[in-house]
């Protein structure tokens, strides 16, 4: 970085919740008293953790803050951590200190398009012999309307999307 240059960051502290101490305690809870209650135990065993152990990290964070080298400085209790927007001499700072566990750069990753693999038939088409009448009888079903019986069927699934006769608005077309 260059001199008074700052960039995004998270930082994640050491500390963390158990989750398997915490998932069976949340099981327990849930037989106990409800689903609603099972995610109550969860949220707050998460910020019970965080509340314990980011004041230390929160301090340096606010000193670097009143220093000019951080500022956007965020908590969070899902992962316990912060995001901070900081100078090179604030990273080294809290890459120093002994309750963090690593500090990244907070960017946004894009996936790149991938190429779509043909896909092989599986065993059932193959059992009923429909890919000997694709390739010697040309018949590949194209054109024909396939019904469903089944509690709901999901028109924007990449093998229906372009295909479902309700994907125009005209959904009691396709019943």
């Amino acid at each position: 970085l260059e001199q008074r240059e700052r960039v995004p960051v998270i930082i994640r502290l050491r500390e963390q919740a158990n989750v398997a101490s915490l998932a069976r305690q949340a099981r327990a809870t849930e037989q106990a008293a409800g689903e609603t209650a099972r995610v109550r135990t969860v949220v707050e065993e998460l910020k019970e953790t965080a509340r314990e152990s980011q004041p230390g990290v929160r301090g340096l964070l606010r000193d670097e803050e009143a220093a000019g080298r951080a500022r956007n400085v965020r908590s969070y209790w899902i992962f316990n951590g912060m995001a901070a927007t900081l100078e090179q001499e604030a990273i080294d700072r809290l890459a120093k200190h002994p309750e963090v566990e690593s500090i990244t750069l907070d960017e946004t990753i894009e996936v790149p398009e991938t190429e779509q693999r043909p896909r092989f038939p599986t065993w059932g088409l193959e059992k009923v012999r429909a890919t000997k009448t694709w390739g010697e009888y040309g018949f590949t079903g194209k054109g024909t309307v396939v019904g469903i019986m089944d509690s709901g069927v999901d028109g924007g699934h990449p093998a229906l999307r372009g295909q479902w006769r309700g994907r125009a608005g005209d959904e009691a077309a396709s019943w």
